[in-house]
C-alpha cells in the first residue's frame, strides 16, 4: 500500500503502483518526480480560474520540496537567536509546541526539483523547485474534463512518485466561479489571538503557546459561509508555519479557504524578518488575487494593530467595484473618527467599512451576491 502524506488533509491509503483520479484508482504511467525516500513533498491549496469562454480553467501549482534536517549549524543560529530574544525558560507543555513549530524551519530545501503531478487524468511537469525549495506553475485544463472530477468545488492532484517509493503527496485547488463574494480575511489579531504589537507575546504566541482564536470570530464566519461565500486567509506568517496555521482553522472550525503566507529562507532573513512590516506584502497577495477575478467582489478584514486599515483603504481605492465592504477589528481602541481612519477611509462611503470589537455584529452586506 501507499501511504499518502502531507500537511491539511486526511491520511489515505493507495496500492502500490497506482495513483488517484478524482477518487478513481489508476494505474501511475509515464514521468515520475525526482524525490528522494529522504525528501518530502507539501503542497498548498491555490485557487483556479476559469477562462471568459468557460472553456479552461487555469489552475496554479505551488508547492515546497524539502529533506527533513535538524543538524545544521545555520538553523541551530536560529533556535540560539529566537531563545535568546525571549530569555524563555520552557515548560514541558511550551517546549513541546515549540519543537513542533520549529521543525518546519529545520529543513533543507531542495532546490532544481521538477515536480511531475497528475491531475485531472493528465500528467503534467512543474517548473524546477528554487532555492528556498518552493515550485510554482500553472496548468491549463479542459473545464469539461476538470468538471466531473470537483469535490465540492476542488480538484485533487498529487506528485507521480517513483514505483519504489512507499509515499504519494496530495495538493487541491479550489475551483473558483468566475462571480460570487470572496472574505479575504487576515489571521494575526483578527481571526487568531497574537499580540502583534508586542513582539515578546508575537514570539511566544507563535512559538510556545497553543494557538487561540479571536471569541466569536469562528461563528461569524461561518455564518459568512452559509452565503456561498469562498475565503482566503493572508497573513505575513512564513509558509514554514501552514500545516500549524492550516490546523488552526480546522480546530476552531473555520470555513475552509486558501492561505497566503509569506516566503522565508534562513539565508536571506532572520528571526526579526518575521516581525516586517506586512503593509507591501499584504498589497502583493491581495492585489493579483483581484484582478484575476475580475467579475468577483471581495470582503476584507482585517484588524487595527498594524497597517490593515491602511493596506484594505488603498486596495478599495483601486477596485471600488469589487470591493463590497471592509470590516477592521479594533485593538487599539482608537474611534471610527482617529486621524488614521480619516486619512484612509475619508473617500470611501462610511456604509462600506466598519470598524468592530463584537464579531456577531458582523452583517452580511445586503448588495452581495455569492451564488
Amino acid at each position: 500500500m501507499r501511504c499518502i502524506r502531507f500537511i491539511g488533509i486526511a491520511t489515505l491509503m493507495l496500492p502500490a503502483g497506482h495513483v488517484l483520479l478524482g477518487s478513481h484508482l489508476v494505474k501511475a504511467e509515464g514521468i515520475v518526480s525526482p524525490i528522494k525516500l529522504d525528501e518530502q513533498v507539501v503542497f498548498f491549496p491555490t485557487a483556479a480560474n476559469l477562462s471568459d469562454d468557460g472553456q479552461t480553467w487555469s489552475v496554479p501549482i505551488h508547492g515546497w520540496v524539502f529533506e527533513p534536517e535538524e543538524d545544521d549549524l545555520l538553523r541551530q543560529s536560529f533556535v540560539q537567536e529566537l531563545e535568546h530574544l525571549l530569555d524563555v525558560n520552557e515548560d514541558p507543555a511550551a517546549a513541546a509546541i515549540f519543537a513542533t513549530r520549529l521543525r518546519p524551519f529545520l529543513v533543507d530545501n531542495e532546490r532544481g526539483k521538477q515536480i511531475a503531478v497528475r491531475i485531472a487524468g493528465a500528467e503534467h511537469t512543474l517548473p524546477a523547485s528554487e532555492r528556498d525549495g518552493h515550485f510554482l506553475g500553472s496548468i491549463a485544463l479542459p473545464a469539461a474534463t476538470v468538471a466531473p472530477l470537483l469535490e465540492n468545488g476542488r480538484l485533487p492532484f498529487h506528485a507521480i512518485t517513483r514505483p519504489d517509493d512507499t509515499r504519494a503527496f496530495i495538493g487541491v485547488t479550489h475551483c473558483l466561479p468566475p462571480a460570487g463574494v470572496s472574505v479575504v480575511s487576515d489571521i494575526d489579531d483578527t481571526i487568531k489571538v497574537t499580540d502583534v504589537g508586542d513582539k515578546r507575546q508575537l514570539l511566544e504566541n507563535t512559538f510556545f503557546r497553543e494557538f487561540r482564536a479571536v471569541d466569536g470570530m469562528p461563528e461569524a464566519y461561518r455564518r459568512f459561509a452559509t452565503t456561498g461565500a469562498n475565503f482566503h486567509y493572508v497573513s505575513s506568517s512564513p509558509w514554514q508555519l501552514y500545516g500549524p496555521l492550516a490546523e488552526f482553522n480546522r480546530t476552531f472550525g473555520f470555513p475552509d479557504g486558501i492561505l497566503h503566507l509569506k516566503r522565508f529562507r534562513f539565508k536571506e532573513s532572520n528571526v526579526l524578518a518575521l516581525l516586517a512590516d506586512p503593509f507591501a506584502y499584504k498589497l502583493s497577495v491581495i492585489v493579483p488575487l483581484i484582478e484575476s477575478f475580475p467579475k468577483r467582489q471581495f470582503i476584507l478584514v482585517g484588524d487595527s494593530g498594524e497597517k490593515d486599515p491602511e493596506a484594505y483603504a488603498a486596495i478599495a481605492h483601486r477596485f471600488p467595484k469589487q470591493i463590497l465592504h471592509i470590516y477592521i477589528r479594533d485593538v487599539t481602541n482608537e474611534p471610527a473618527d482617529a486621524p488614521r481612519y480619516r486619512a484612509s477611509f475619508g473617500e470611501i462611503a462610511p456604509v462600506k467599512w466598519q470598524l468592530f470589537t463584537n464579531p456577531a455584529t458582523l452583517d452580511w452586506p445586503e448588495s452581495a451576491t455569492t451564488r
